[in-house]
Formats: C-alpha cells, structure tokens, sequence
C-alpha cells in the first residue's frame, strides 16, 4: 500500500486508496445512518457476524441500535426495479460485541455494493475490485472463491434430507474427509458419492485443474450453470492478470437462506483470519422484499492493525522550552519544524512516555538539538 502519510494509522490509509480504486470504476459513496430501527436486524439476526446488537430507546419510544452491518441497511434504503446497476460504497463504523472481553468495539469498514440486474461482468468486476482492494493492503494476498450454486446441485442430487445437508455443509466448511466420510456412511450415501463430497471438501488450487475436477463431480443442470460462470470469471480475471492470485476453495460456506452463486474471501499475509468477505445474495433481497439482484463485499479494517508495526517513535521532534521562552516563539519554532515534514511535541519538561526521533531545546537564542537518532 503507497504511504500516504507517515502520520496516518494503516487502516486510513487503506480507506484513501479504496476510494480512489472504487470511484475509478464509476461507484458511488453511500452514507448510512449511525443507527436503525433494530427491527431490522431481529429479523435478519442469522445474516450478522454476532447476534449481539447495541439498542436504546429513542424520545419517541422506538427502539433503535448501533448499526452493526452495511448491507442490510443498503438494501432497505435501496431504490427497487431500477434498470441501471446502483453501484455503491461505503466507509462506516460498525458497532458489535467484542471478541475477548464485554462490552462493544468500533470497527471501521469499508466496501460496495452492486445491485440490480447483475450479469457475468458485473459479477466479474466485484470480484475483479475485492481482488484489487486486497492488493492496495498488501502485494502478499490471495482471494478464495467458491460457488454455492455447485455446492448445492450436488446436496440436492446427493442429500436432500435437510438435517444430513447441515451435517455435509459442516465438515466441508472444515475440510474434514474423515468426518464427512462418517456422515455419509450414517445416511447411507453410497461410497461413490461420498468421494465426490470429499473431493470437493478438499478443492483448493488455480482455476484451470479445479475446474477440470468440477466438471466430473456432476452433470445436474444447475452445477452445468455454476462451472460455466466460473470459466468466465477465469476468463475476466486472467484478462486482468489475477487468475494466479485467486483460488477456488469450496470449503468457504455461506447461509444459503441468504447467500447464492459465486462467494469469497479475502487474505493477506501476517493476518491468520479473512479481511475481506463478501458473495452474491439474491436470497437475501427476496427475504427484504426486493426484486433485484446484488453482490458485494466488505473489508474489515480493524483487522488492519496486526499489520501496523509498533511505531519506534511516536513524534519526529520534542521540543523543550523554558519560562523565560514566550509563547509565539514556541509556535514559530513548532511551525518551522512541521514545515520540513516533522511531526513535534512541545513541552516545558521532558515526558517519561513519549518515544522521539530528535530533542531539542528551545530558549532565547533559538533551537539547540539536545539528542538525535537519525
């Protein structure tokens, strides 16, 4: 990612050069109230990160929450039955439960959202973007694809039975051959069959040989759909020059009561966990009482501070005066310093905890550097 400024914490710099990357392909920023109605987040609890949401009453009497999610609140305010694609995104502040300890954190996320009619490059140009975010985080990235269209044409054909559905989909999403081997032998799922599952629990690599792979795991008509948009996206990405850097990996499981078609993940190195998440969710607009279609990813900001060295100083200069020092002598000399790029400190005594680069000393005769570590 380009140093914006030696000033600017990681996770600001990357919010700068995301919105230069999405408005170069023509999107649009959308700004969401802090809160909604937290009815809106009951009904839809399944599809949030935790189920935990911050809520008061307002002077009115309804109860609101701290938004915790993007999306929905995209989809509730989005216009319906438009011809145009609406390409939006957004930078925003999350409020959820905190992982380690009570209490809530802020989280500070940026991403987009194309909704609409969304055909093959639309899709393609979504993913093209989490690609292309992931690299202005970092040049040591990899996306993870996979298509839940195929996933569920093989359920369909091969479990059908709900509760053995929630059983596969589990030990796929974990990788886990031996346990899926377990389930199908449980449900009577024959040997073959069972093979093709755990084959697909194990799919990870290129494009080109995992496609091969697909293409003789099933021959329903809707796996026959899902392989086809997949062999246009390796067309659009290899016409980027990405087709090495994203991977298919069928182990990535989102709800299907909200998710459908193509969905991702986005990783860096030196962050063990996904900063980037995101997938096509038809479902999820037909359950808000929306006609379109959308797809779109958000990145997870916070998640950006594993990759912020500790600073080895917090200011480039401290300057120390005396009383004899007036005022406006401080600020000429505070301004000459920050003039040649400097960030600096002025204190009349020197502070235990503050790391500097250079210490100087002013009095009446100017600016003397005491220390310096350049």
């Amino acid at each position: 990612m380009e140093e914006l400024s030696p000033v600017l914490r990681r996770d600001e710099q990357a919010i700068f050069s995301l919105r230069a990357l999405y408005r170069k392909y023509g999107y649009r920023q959308y700004k969401v109230n802090r809160f909604e109605e937290y009815d809106l987040y009951a009904r839809n609890k399944s599809f949030l990160v935790s189920d935990s949401v911050l809520t008061f009453t307002d002077t009115t009497g309804r109860l609101l929450a701290l938004k915790p999610d993007v999306t929905l609140s995209i989809i509730k305010n989005s216009k319906d039955g438009e011809p145009a694609l609406q390409k939006l995104y957004y930078n925003e502040t999350v409020y959820r439960a905190a992982r380690i300890s009570d209490g809530f954190r802020e989280i500070m996320q940026a991403g987009l959202e194309c909704i609409g009619q969304v055909d093959d490059y639309a899709m393609g140009e979504v993913i093209l973007l989490a690609a292309r975010s992931l690299a202005v985080i970092s040049p040591r990235w990899v996306l993870d694809l996979s298509h839940l269209g195929f996933l569920s044409a093989l359920l369909d054909e091969l479990a059908p039975e709900a509760a053995v559905r929630g059983a596969l989909l589990r030990c796929i999403g974990e990788k886990n051959p031996h346990e899926l081997h377990a389930v199908c032998r449980a449900a009577a799922i024959p040997e073959a069959d069972c093979a093709r599952l755990q084959a697909l629990a194990q799919l990870h690599g290129p494009f080109g040989p995992c496609l091969e792979t697909l293409a003789g795991l099933s021959e329903r008509p809707q796996a026959a759909a899902a392989l086809e948009e997949l062999r246009t996206l390796q067309g659009l990405l290899c016409a980027a020059g990405l087709e090495e850097r994203v991977m298919l990996d069928f182990s990535i499981v989102n709800d299907m009561r909200y998710y459908n078609g193509v969905i991702f993940q986005g990783f860096v190195d030196g962050i063990p966990t996904g900063i980037l998440s995101g997938g096509r969710y038809d479902r999820l607009m037909e359950k808000m009482g929306k006609h379109n279609q959308a797809v779109g990813f958000a990145v997870y900001l916070d998640q950006l501070e594993r990759l912020q060295p500790p600073a080895a100083y917090q200011v480039d200069a401290l300057v120390l005066y005396g009383g004899d020092v007036e005022p406006r002598q401080v600020l000429q000399a505070v301004e000459l310093l920050g003039s040649a790029g400097k960030t600096v400190r002025a204190e009349r005594r020197r502070p235990d905890a503050v790391a500097y680069r250079q210490l100087l000393r002013l009095g009446k005769g100017g600016l003397e550097i005491l220390e310096t570590d350049d």
